[in-house]
This record gives C-alpha cells, structure tokens and sequence, in this order.
C-alpha cells in the first residue's frame, strides 16, 4: 500500500512538472536545431529569404561539404541568395569552386554580383587565371561583354593593385573604337584607376601618355593586402551577447518560417521577431511607444473609405486644427495612403488574424491588444480595397482626383501590396500586386531608370529608388521581377554615383544632396551591394556629417531614406544615426489634443501634410522591425 502511495505522488509530482512546463514554454513550434546538414537540406527550398540565410551561415561556419550545393545555386534569380552564396564559397575558401566563379565573372547582369565574384576568386588565390579570362573577354563580339570585362579589371585592380601591359593595350585600342559616350567613360574611369592619369576624352593625349610610360608600366602596384582592403564597415563593432543571442533567435526563426503564411523575409514582423529585432538592433523602447501612438493618430484621420486625405486630412481632426492646407499643390491621396498603410504592415499588423508562422499568436495577446488588432485590421482592410479601386486595368494608380499617375504614387501602392501579399499570402492580393509590378517595367526607361511619368525616357535617383524598393519587394513576396528592372536601376546609379566620394547625383554625375546620396546606398544594397563596399562606406560619411535634415528645415524624407540606407549598413554607421534619429523623432512628436501621435508638418521641408510627415517618421523609427539588414 505504502509503495501504492509513493507511486501515486511520483506521478502527481511529475504530471505537475509537465503541467508548468507547457505553461512556461512560449507558445508554437520549437524552433528546428540548426545543423550543417539541415542548412544543405533547405538550400533547395523556394523561399530566397531561408536559401539566402542557409549561404550566409554555411560560409560563417566555413561548411566544405556545402561547397558543390552552392555552385549549383551560382545562378540563383534571387540577388540576395546569389551574392551570399559568393561570399559563403569567399568565406569557406574552397578553390573547387574557382572554375564555376570564373564562368559567372562576366555573366552576371548585376554591378554588385560581378564585383564579389572577382573579390572571391582574389581571396581564392586565382587571380592570374581571371586576368586571362577578362583579357580574352575584351575580344568578345557583344558589347555589353567587353563593358562587363572592362569594368571587372578595374575590380581588379582595386582589390589587389593588378596592372599589365598587355590589358592597358587592350583598353587604349577599345577606347579608340568606341562610338558610345557612356561606354568611353567606363574604360576611361577604369584606365585613371590604372594610371592615376586624367585623360578625359582626349584620345590623343591617351595614347601618347601610353607611349611614353608602355615600359615602366608592367607588374603590380605595392597594395595592402586584401584583407584589409575587403575589411568590413569602419565602425563596425564587437555585438554584445544580448544582441549576438537576438541574432541567433533570428535565424532560428528565418529557417523554421511557416511559408505558407508568410514568406521568410517578413516572418520577423510577429511579436518574438519583433523582440528578437530591438535586441539585436538596438531598438529603442520611445521609438516603438510612439509607433503605437502614431499608428492611432493614422486610424483617427482615415476616411470612411479607406484612403488618408493629403490635403484634407483635418476634417477628421477633433477640436481646433493648427495645421494650413499643404503647400503642394496638387492631389497626393494615393502617396497618403500607401505610406500609412505601410505603416502598420511595418508594425506587423495585417488585415488577417495570423501573422508570421505564430498560429497562436493572437491568443497570446493581451485583451487591450487584440482589440487594438481588431481596429487596426478594419483599418488595413479599408486601405487595400481603396487602392485596389483605384488601380486600372494595366495595373497603373490611377489617382482619382486628377486622373494622373504618378510614377512616385505608383511605387509606394505597389510597395505595399507586395508587402501585405508577402506577410499574409492572401491570394486576392497577389494578381494586383503582379500588376502593379508589370505596370512599372513597362514605365521604365529602356536600360535605365524612371522619372515622374510612365515612358518619359527621363530617370531621376529619387524615383529610380522608389521603383528598386517595390521591385525589391516585389522579388521579397515571391512575385515574377524581370531581372531588367534592377539592371536599368543599376546602370542609372552607375551613371549617376562618384566612385571615389561616394556621393551620388540626382540627375547629373555626383551632383546630388546627401539625401540622394542615401538613396543610391539603400538602391545599391537591396540590389546585391553589402557593407563592406568602399563606395557604400564613403557615401555614409558624407551623409552623417550633414545634419540640416534637423537644424534647418526638417527633412522627413531624408530622415526616412537615411534611415533606412544607415540601418542596412549596420555596425557603427546604424548606431549613431539611429540614437540621433529616434531622440530626435520622439522629442518633437506632437502628444496634444487631437495631434497627439503625430508630426507637425510647420517646418517641414517639401510636403506639409500632417499625414505625409507623420507616416515618414512612423517608417523611420519602423525601419529595423520592416526588414532585416541585409548585410547581418
């Protein structure tokens, strides 16, 4: 009877312990153990976010075994899967996959590509192999192969000091046969990088320059090594254990993503991404109370039908309104409204109960919290069927005022539909947000960029930028993106960046704010560019030693684009802009009356609206919860 008893209580105790324990465990699924053979396993799964993620930590982990998996995936249509799986075979150091990088060295469409597989093949000890292959390809019958080789060899010899007689006697004869202005001021860039000569056009003084200098030319400059002239961001810093376990969480759940609820790249926006998010990137707790605050200030001023006013806004205020009509002349509802949509798709609210892979989410929230959820999803829910309204039947945002698109407009509605389609995979979404994609390539300058209007065959940086973010993420939700989107954009920003300042020009060769100059880093970057480019790393200079964005007029546009470009960036560089922004930010946010949760638009620099400024500086202080860095 005794022993009865005695095993009556074990089992009591024990089914008590079980008891705790599944009330103490967080909610849903374990997160998988990650393990090399796991990583190789999901190498082949659709999502690009997860693909990209195995790459980047097979290379960190220096997995040999890895190593045939990732040639496979060279050719990879996702940008980002393709430029980690470079610098995973960089970083593990294997030369089996030298040959395999040297077929793709002049293939890639993309800048960012072309440069970290010749980076790669450097660091792999192939550096004579690959100066034969470009020099072979200099006498290749398509132009855009020479141009490809032309500017591999300035790669080339910005890595590693490479110069020869016989590539300099090269690019002096194709130059002198070169009909295409843009084409003569690659190969003359490249040949000053080689000669440190400013020849401009002049073929003549190019060419009796070679003469005389032809014997002293060959061999290679005295260089650092490469080491140091790949080292990652000047002020990058050692993470700390908190913010090194954030990360870990992250890739936990990056890999475990439900994806038939979200794709991987916006599976954070859940409440433990989001934890994981501040603790890794140093999220300011101010920052997101007032997110909350101003995603209400946004309910209260939405129309009945779903869209945010530009210029109206104040017939929804309550008491006594302060702000005048805004200066711009004009009609900007769809810009007003995709903006603040984004908003709350940035705080992870959708129009759906589910959010991310968390099935259980909403049970775990507070009462106060899901009816704030509730509200916020009528909210979202009126704001995409108004602009699906709007959008015709090409797919253009047609806004309803003027009867005017607007490549800007067209953008931003695009941006968010394909956010929102990402997050949800809420299939009524995802042919509206194809379209709008559509819509955009068909508005683009062939082999360029965009301007204000749809086939104007003129480019500016600002909405080539807006355009590279919805193609971007477009790609992100697993739309259809014809690769010439991203290479037109490039090829602007090309046109367009100072690669020895970094700054970029808004329509004229580094002739640009430091705004634009933002814009080119964060264009670059979701388009293949990581943190550890020279160019990239000089722009964020320039761009943190001006602070007229606060002293002056405020500038929410620069603050948002900087935001964005300085958080991809990372390490010191989102450190100092993101303490200055967030202070800033949350000091002069209005907590009174009606405007409390808002942004006055008083000092505002372009666009005094009251719902532009608010939305502008809710996606600022969002930017670390809407997407990671691609750079981790």
């Amino acid at each position: 009877m005794r022993k009865a008893i005695l095993i009556f209580v074990a089992v009591v105790f024990m089914l008590a312990i079980a008891f705790q324990s599944a009330r103490t465990e967080p909610a849903g699924k374990k997160p998988s153990k990650i393990t090399p053979q796991m990583l190789m396993d999901k190498l082949s799964v659709k999502d690009g976010c997860i693909r990209a993620e195995c790459a980047r930590v097979l290379g960190r982990i220096k997995c040999k075994e890895a190593v045939p998996k990732l040639i496979k995936l060279l050719d990879d249509e996702d940008i980002d899967v393709a430029v980690e799986v470079i610098r995973a075979i960089e970083n593990i150091g294997d030369e089996s996959a030298a040959p395999a990088l040297m077929k793709h060295a002049c293939r890639y469409s993309l800048p960012s590509l072309r440069y970290y597989a010749v980076r790669a093949l450097v660091a792999l000890g192939s550096r004579e192999p690959l100066r034969q292959e470009l020099i072979k390809a200099l006498d290749a019958k398509e132009q855009t192969t020479v141009m490809r080789a032309v500017e591999n060899i300035g790669t080339l010899f910005t890595l590693d000091g490479f110069k020869d007689e016989e590539t300099m006697e090269k690019l002096v004869g194709i130059y002198a046969v070169q009909t295409d202005q843009f084409y003569k001021w690659k190969i003359q860039y490249v040949m000053w990088q080689m000669t440190g000569q400013d020849f401009g056009y002049d073929l003549a003084k190019m060419q009796a320059w070679w003469q005389g200098n032809k014997p002293e030319f060959e061999g290679y400059l005295s260089r650092p090594p490469i080491a140091s002239v790949m080292e990652n961001a000047k002020k990058a810093k050692d993470k700390t254990e908190v913010q090194k376990t954030a990360e870990e969480n992250i890739t936990a759940m990056i890999l475990d993503t439900d994806l038939d609820e979200s794709s991987g790249y916006y599976g954070m926006r859940s409440g433990e991404g989001q934890e994981s998010s501040a603790g890794a990137f140093n999220g300011n707790a101010r920052g997101r109370q007032a997110v909350e605050k101003s995603l209400n200030w946004l309910m209260r001023h939405q129309e009945k039908d779903g869209h945010w006013d530009f210029n109206g806004y104040m017939g929804k205020c309550q008491g006594p309104a302060r702000d005048d009509e805004s200066s711009i002349q004009g009609e900007y509802d769809v810009t007003a409204t995709s903006l603040s949509l984004l908003c709350f798709l940035g705080a992870g609210y959708t129009h759906k109960v589910k959010v991310g892979k968390d099935k259980d989410e909403d049970k775990k929230n507070k009462d106060d919290d899901k009816e704030q959820r509730e509200k916020f999803r009528s909210v979202i829910d009126k704001a995409v069927k108004w602009l699906l309204d709007v959008q015709d039947k090409n797919g253009a945002f047609v806004n309803p005022n003027t009867n005017d698109i607007s490549m800007f407009e067209q953008a931003m509605a695009t941006l968010a539909l394909s956010e929102l389609y990402g997050m949800t995979r809420d299939a009524t979404l995802k042919k509206p947000a194809q379209k709008g994609i559509d819509f955009i390539i068909s508005a683009q300058t062939p082999g360029l960029g965009w301007r204000y209007k749809p086939n104007c065959n003129d480019n500016d940086t600002s909405l080539v930028g807006w355009q590279v973010f919805a193609l971007k993420s477009g790609r992100l939700a697993g739309l259809d993106v014809p690769a010439q989107g991203f290479e037109g954009a490039s090829e602007w920003l090309d046109r367009m960046t100072d690669n020895s300042t970094g700054k970029v020009g808004y329509r004229d060769f580094g002739q640009g704010s430091t705004t634009i100059t933002s814009v080119g880093i964060i264009a670059r970057i979701l388009m293949g560019w990581r943190n550890d480019s020279p160019v990239l790393l000089n722009g964020a200079e320039i761009v943190l030693k001006d602070d007229k964005w606060k002293s002056e007029e405020v500038n929410f546009y620069h603050i948002y684009q900087t935001s964005l470009a300085m958080f991809q960036l990372g390490g010191g560089y989102w450190d100092l802009w993101n303490e200055q922004m967030t202070g800033f930010l949350t000091t002069i946010m209005d907590t009174q009356g009606c405007e409390d949760g808002s942004w006055s638009p008083a000092d505002e620099k372009w666009a005094k609206s009251r719902v532009y400024t608010t939305a502008m500086a809710t996606l600022s202080l969002e930017v670390y919860l809407r997407m990671l860095p691609f750079s981790r």
